[in-house]
């Protein structure tokens, strides 16, 4: 115990906090319509094995998931920061 509040102490009075020179915003669209999304494939996935492909749910699930997933790259064109650049793509290793 000593040592480890000694060393909390030091590194709160001795290091300087860093903060990035251009830090980026949160990109909540994109992360909102990324996030329903991928849920939605999962639950669709997990749920087929027990309802079964032709079940409501299911295809409910996995509607939802085509649907956000296809917005994605849309929503994150029309952001300034968006948390996945898609100019990755023009690069050759990237796309292999």
């Amino acid at each position: 115990m000593p040592v480890g509040g000694l060393a909390i102490l030091i590194t709160l009075t001795r290091v300087a906090e860093f903060r990035p020179p251009h830090a980026r915003r949160i990109d909540f669209a994109g992360f909102t319509v990324f996030r329903i999304g991928l849920v939605a494939l999962i639950y669709g996935l997990i749920e087929s094995s027990q309802h079964g492909w032709g079940s409501g749910r299911v295809i409910g699930a996995l509607a939802i998931a085509a649907v956000t997933l296809t917005a994605f790259p849309f929503v994150e064109l029309s952001q300034r920061q968006p948390m996945f650049d898609l100019n990755l793509f023009r690069q050759p290793t990237f796309v292999a």
